[in-house]
């Protein structure tokens, strides 16, 4: 948890430089996620898929978040 808390911190800041990051977006709903925050991660996962529709890393954590069940490498 203390590896995806530092990843919030830095994706944190840089969306605050470049908020049209939609890879960073992502990479936070990844780290939210991590830490069971995942209305905070469905939000910012929201955000990456409005500015970047077709991210195939970002439709597959969509994907995970709708059904957890999922495994993750199958994914990809």
């Amino acid at each position: 948890a203390g590896d995806a808390k530092r990843s919030e911190s830095l994706l944190r800041d840089a969306l605050q430089r470049d908020p049209k990051l939609a890879p960073a977006w992502n990479n936070l709903a990844a780290a939210l996620t991590l830490q069971g925050r995942t209305d905070e991660a469905t939000t910012a996962l929201a955000r990456a898929l409005d500015l970047a529709p077709s991210h195939r890393e970002s439709l597959a954590n969509q994907q995970f978040l709708s059904d957890p069940s999922l495994d993750p490498e199958e994914l990809s």
